[in-house]
């Protein structure tokens, strides 16, 4: 799991160099294993630019996620 966090961090910190005003904190919940990303604030979070930027992190972020499991498409009908 510190491979998924290392690259998340290493997502915000982009983000954070790319928006200098805004403020990200990231949390991992080891027991529900769910990661939370807190963005303030809330005006540069909803301008398209951060959404536009968001969204191909996001998109990254899951691409990364999912790679491993690539295969497994593979076997489902």
């Amino acid at each position: 799991m510190n491979e998924e966090k290392d690259f998340i961090i290493e997502k915000i910190k982009e983000i954070i160099c790319q928006f200098s005003n805004v403020r990200i904190e990231y949390e991992y919940n080891e027991e529900s294993l769910i990661h939370f990303i807190k963005v303030e604030p809330l005006e540069i979070y909803e301008t398209k630019d951060f959404k536009k930027c968001a969204v191909r992190y996001y998109l990254n972020i899951l691409t990364n996620t999912l790679a491993p499991f690539a295969s497994y498409q593979k076997m489902i009908p």
